[in-house]
């Protein structure tokens, strides 16, 4: 265990980015999903939107007791989306492959990160 000092509004961003956030993201992938699409999930879909099952009372406090960092952090979420997206409207298979190479390299950094020392 590793301990870290904050301030209140590093921590909330932070918790924001990397618990909440994923969260918030993993509910709005599973409403998106028609209940008779349910029957074509697969491990990919069932692994992104596992933490979409949380408590939605507990949830909903998290978020209204974190709404500014909250914000921060979905407007960024966003960019990162329409990024995808116009580079995929664009037909622009550089830029599109650049972002999933980048989100690759932010993933495996994850695993990196957490090799024992």
């Amino acid at each position: 265990m590793q301990t870290c000092e904050l301030t209140p509004a590093a921590h909330d961003s932070a918790l924001a980015r990397t618990s909440h956030l994923p969260h918030f993201a993993a509910a709005a992938l599973a409403l998106t999903l028609p209940q008779e699409f349910a029957r074509f999930t697969a491990t990919g879909f069932r692994d992104t939107t596992r933490i979409a099952a949380g408590d939605p009372s507990l949830w909903t406090a998290i978020f209204e007791q974190n709404t500014a960092a909250m914000l921060l952090a979905i407007g960024e979420l966003e960019k990162q989306f329409t990024a995808l997206k116009k580079a995929l409207e664009h037909h622009d298979s550089a830029a599109l492959k650049k972002l999933l190479e980048q989100a690759k390299t932010n993933r495996e950094a994850l695993n990196a990160s957490l090799a024992p020392q």
